[in-house]
């Protein structure tokens, strides 16, 4: 019985949580260059998930494990995604209600970076894990 009280109470934090994040992101797009010139990775997306500015399109259906390497870089700097590799280990059905995407960085280096993520269900259980290389570069 507390298994089942907790995936609930977590279940429902998530859901308000969710619903929170959504109302600040109401249009997807592109940020232009002089919007984004001068900030860091955490600064751009701070700015996203207040409206600030646009979120990424892809961030309507999905959160991509990429973000944790953005998050780490200082003004000037880019990144591309070099390698990701997806492992599926828990079939996803309309009887999970959400999932959260937690991602960690493992190393940032001057021109590569690594990260990896799990997709984890309100009970704890695993559907997917992820890893990343990013290379690093100067942005334009």
């Amino acid at each position: 019985m507390e298994q089942k009280l907790d995936t609930a109470q977590t279940l429902a934090q998530w859901e308000a949580q969710e619903a929170e994040r959504r109302k600040a992101m109401t249009t997807s797009g592109v940020a232009r260059p002089e919007q984004v010139a001068g900030l860091t990775g955490m600064q751009v997306f701070e700015r996203m998930f207040s409206g600030e500015l646009p979120y990424p399109p892809i961030g309507e259906t999905m959160d991509f494990l990429p973000v944790e390497v953005h998050s780490t870089l200082p003004a000037g700097k880019g990144y591309t995604t070099a390698e990701l590799k997806v492992n599926f280990v828990r079939a996803l059905t309309t009887r999970v209600p959400l999932l959260r995407a937690i991602g960690s960085v493992i190393h940032v280096g001057t021109r590569m970076a690594t990260a990896d993520g799990r997709l984890v269900g309100p009970d704890g259980k695993l559907y997917a894990h992820a890893s990343t290389t990013c290379f690093i570069f100067d942005a334009p």
